[in-house]
């Protein structure tokens, strides 16, 4: 028997978080998720090398495509294409409705990723 069977025999619950391929780092910027019936700016939770989660406006379903714009350096914006993973609301929220949105990239150019490495190895350093 493999040994993900076993555990999924045995009940294991196995932290999400420890699943995960790269390290998140929290984060508080500005960010800007847009593509068909979704334009509207968010607020970064945190992110990785494979993707973010932040508090957005709306629902998003998942499987969205999405366009990503964030300003991680001064010189550059960080633009990545990606899709929405993950869409719930944020419980208790007074006034406007708030929705933790996850997104995966699935597109990101040769210099925004060098962007967001170092922005990633900044945080990593901190």
């Amino acid at each position: 028997m493999s040994e993900a069977s076993t555990k999924a025999q045995s009940g294991s619950t196995e932290n999400p978080a420890d699943r995960r391929r790269a390290p998140r780092f929290q984060a508080d910027l500005p960010v800007t998720l847009s593509g068909r019936d979704v334009d509207a700016s968010a607020r970064l939770k945190d992110i990785s090398a494979l993707g973010l989660c932040c508090q957005f406006p709306e629902a998003v379903p998942e499987m969205t495509l999405v366009q990503v714009r964030l300003d991680l350096a001064k010189e550059q914006d960080f633009l990545a294409e990606g899709a929405v993973v993950r869409c719930e609301p944020i419980p208790g929220g007074k006034g406007d409705p708030r929705y933790e949105v996850a997104v995966f990239f699935t597109n990101i150019d040769k210099d925004s990723r060098k962007c967001l490495d170092a922005y990633l190895g900044t945080k990593a350093a901190n």
